[in-house]
């Protein structure tokens, strides 16, 4: 957790930092090849090494289901203009960092990338690759990002509670399913919500036990007594404005109201290791939500699909995802693809009542 003019003695790393988009370098010699007729490319299946026998053998089922589906999209079987890549996935839902509630999760992962002249010579742009996948019972495969820095990812959160995700915001419907982030459909016959709010107390709680943690932590990185004194000075003074900073977070939250305390959190990234909670209503805020531990139906069998996330950048007209550019042709792609899905046959699968192991 982060707070407004953190000193460097409790500044340590960056949070949420986002790669730029790759660059050709040679942008006025490459234009779209849209003639060309591209391949779907299908490889090896990846994870489930951790699995029973049992439970592996359930995950490939269901993730075959999720396979048969993608290749009966001609935009993926019979691509024109780009290429498609696929794989199936399969894993273990149990531990921290997979807490969702199912014990294994199956899937379809994936990536398309346009045909490009360059100088006249067709060329697959691999740097422009656009991903694409589905998955049954994982609600971590929405596009999602992990509220805490990144030095402590895959650990268990400060408080002991559930992983906090940012930015899952739903903005549209599709066949009367909720579209997550312009690119992520969630199809569920269970009638709890996937996610919670993670309320302003819990965020405000974290946040004095990140920032207490991480002076400890670099107070066991020096060795105080060998410091030389214009350091030592330098270091109790730091130490001195990270203890105010923090007195002055436990302040705010001693003073919020039960109201304020109970309201969903979002947070807004002013960039570096500066962020601030602002209301959720802010366009500019990120909210922070949880996977709710109610959502799942824990007497159906593991194999059954309860939920499917079906993540397709530009499935949404008017908004742009997060990751891709949003480029006419990317676009025009995705949007392919997406016409082209048997969403009934999806709608199927959660429906389903006898999927055994």
């Amino acid at each position: 957790m982060t707070a407004r003019a953190i000193p460097a003695i409790i500044a340590s790393g960056a949070v949420f930092a986002m790669a730029a988009p790759l660059s050709t370098g040679r942008a006025q010699e490459w234009r779209p090849d849209e003639s060309r007729h591209g391949t779907l490319t299908v490889g090896v299946t990846s994870g489930g090494s951790g699995l029973e026998a049992a439970d592996r053998r359930a995950a490939l089922t269901l993730a075959d289901s999720l396979l048969a589906v993608f290749r009966r999209n001609p935009a993926i079987s019979s691509p024109l203009g780009y290429v498609v890549t696929l794989h199936r996935e399969v894993g273990s839902n149990v531990g921290t960092e997979r807490a969702d509630g199912a014990p294994f999760y199956a899937g379809v992962s994936g990536a398309y990338w346009g045909y490009f002249l360059v100088d006249g010579k067709p060329n697959p742009d691999a740097s422009g690759k656009t991903p694409i996948d589905a998955y049954a019972n994982n609600l971590l495969g929405c596009p999602h990002s992990e509220d805490y820095d990144i030095e402590n990812r895959d650990k268990p959160m400060l408080d002991g509670g559930p992983l906090i995700l940012a930015d899952v915001r739903p903005t549209g419907v599709l066949r009367g399913h909720p579209i997550y982030n312009g690119q992520c459909v969630v199809i569920t016959k269970r009638p709890e919500p996937p996610f919670l709010p993670v309320t302003r107390e819990r965020y405000r709680k974290l946040e004095i036990l990140g920032m207490r943690a991480k002076v400890e932590r670099l107070r066991k990185q020096v060795d105080y007594d060998k410091l030389d004194p214009k350091w030592r000075a330098a270091y109790d003074e730091n130490f001195k404005e990270a203890q105010q900073i923090i007195a002055g977070r436990e302040a705010e939250l001693a003073r919020m109201s039960a109201d304020d305390r109970a309201a969903p959190a979002a947070v807004r990234h002013n960039g570096a290791d500066d962020s601030t909670l602002v209301s959720i209503d802010d366009p500019n805020g990120a909210p922070l939500v949880t996977i709710n531990p109610a959502f799942y139906d824990h007497t159906l069998p593991p194999g059954a699909a309860q939920i499917i996330v079906v993540n397709v950048p530009f499935v949404q007209a008017g908004v742009t995802p997060k990751g891709p550019p949003d480029e006419p042709q990317r676009r025009l792609h995705g949007e392919r693809i997406r016409d082209g899905f048997d969403w009934p046959a999806l709608e199927a699968m959660v429906r389903a009542k006898n999927q055994e192991r």
